[in-house]
């Protein structure tokens, strides 16, 4: 996720391998190309295997990368791409698809962190939750522009106003910062970044389960304080309970499954408020 023109669609083109049929459109125009949020299937290649060890247990796994609209683009509402980014991965999870990082990307350059962009960060903020937080990286992007800038002009400067101003709070929550280049190899590559996300992804393997529980729970208990007088008391009353169970017994697989029930039933039921109603409250 990010600003338009930051570099997302171009990641992801890095990351697939060139014999790969379907890949996003990349813009070079002032229109950008991504208006839908799509996603796209790369495997773990045997050369990232050898060369680190703590990705071994991703052997025989996919990897799922989710294309989403630049915000501010125009034609999309930010709020609108970050609704169908949680209503997305509130679906996966019953598909056995796990969130293993979210990435946020920004354009050091020009970097003028407006205070749209504030807003859209608070917003991606709330949409991970406390408990995703470790799996969030902020890349900047554009670094190859150092030479436009005008004498007295510093894209570090401007990286450490962002470390101890713009995010420091969501830095302080868990996430973590990196830098990013338009390329497939090297330091600053697609691919060594992905090598990170993957690495804190395998780290904390353990609680992915967790941490996905807990936004599905973070979209129940928000649609339950939702509820006026006339809302919808059974449903009401089946969030309460497992609110309440969740509280006795913790993350059990049992909870687990009635989460995902629950969640699918909100989903795509029908004569109910709409989706995005129904999101609105987590980003109030």
């Amino acid at each position: 996720m990010g600003p338009k023109g930051s570099g997302k669609s171009s990641f992801i083109c890095n990351l697939l391998a060139n014999d790969t049929q379907r890949k996003p459109t990349i813009s070079h125009q002032l229109e950008p190309c991504t208006q839908n949020i799509e996603h796209f299937c790369m495997t773990v290649s045997d050369e990232l295997l050898r060369e680190h060890v703590i990705l071994q247990g991703l052997v025989g796994r996919r990897i799922v990368l989710l294309d989403t609209p630049g915000f501010d683009d125009g034609s999309v509402g930010d709020f609108e791409i970050l609704r169908r980014v949680a209503h997305w991965v509130a679906a996966s999870y019953s598909q056995d698809v796990q969130v293993a990082a979210f990435l946020y990307i920004y354009p050091i350059y020009p970097g003028r962190f407006t205070r749209s962009e504030g807003k859209n960060l608070q917003m991606f903020s709330k949409l991970c939750g406390p408990s995703l937080m470790p799996r969030v990286m902020l890349a900047t992007s554009n670094w190859h522009r150092q030479s436009r800038l005008e004498p007295g002009q510093d894209l570090p400067a401007r990286e450490n106003e962002l470390k101890t101003k713009f995010w420091e709070k969501i830095l302080k929550a868990g996430a973590s910062i990196d830098r990013l280049d338009n390329c497939r190899a090297g330091e600053l590559s697609a691919h060594a970044l992905l090598v990170k996300m993957l690495e804190r992804m395998a780290d904390t393997e353990r609680d992915c389960d967790g941490s996905i529980l807990s936004l599905q729970f973070q979209l129940l208990e928000k649609r339950r304080k939702s509820f006026g007088r006339l809302g919808n008391r059974r449903l009401k009353e089946r969030i309460d309970a497992l609110l309440k169970e969740r509280n006795y017994m913790g993350d059990t697989d049992s909870l687990k499954t009635k989460a995902l029930n629950l969640i699918r039933e909100e989903l795509h039921g029908d004569g109910r408020p709409s989706w995005t109603e129904r999101l609105k409250p987590i980003f109030q």
